[in-house]
């Protein structure tokens, strides 16, 4: 950060930026189309896409923040954790109500699966972003 608080340096905001678009990219080439065709829907690549980006965004934030000594990082990042337990849970609820709809059932223990890798996709993001910005 540069001495006045309310600026964001111009070498910071490259980091950031830099962090975060590595991060998203990192996001975007762990969604894949596998037998389970998950994601499936524009909708679901919109989610994958937006929640990967943002994960990256707050990991890219990260060490600048401590850098400045500002350790309310800290505290969005555990946010950002919460946040993502809760989209698993979301992304379970809303898979266990389209599996009434599905040919073959999958199971509930299938589409736990489905959501725990969905939530660790976006901590690969976020990670990915935050030993960019280290670098």
């Amino acid at each position: 950060m540069s001495n006045n608080n309310d600026i964001i340096s111009p070498e910071m905001l490259v980091l950031i930026i830099t962090a975060t678009v590595i991060g998203t990219i990192a996001r975007l080439l762990t969604i894949k189309l596998d037998y389970r065709q998950y994601p499936n829907y524009p909708n679901g690549y919109l989610i994958h896409v937006v929640t990967g980006g943002l994960a990256s965004a707050l990991g890219a934030i990260v060490i600048p923040t401590l850098m400045a000594k500002d350790f309310a990082a800290v505290t969005f990042l555990a946010l950002a954790i919460q946040h993502f337990r809760d989209v698993r849970k979301t992304e379970r609820e809303s898979l266990l109500d389209l599996e009434g709809d599905e040919f073959a059932k999958r199971g509930d223990a299938y589409i736990d699966g489905i959501a725990k890798i969905f939530e660790a996709r976006n901590y690969i993001a976020m990670l990915v972003s935050f030993t960019t910005a280290l670098t």
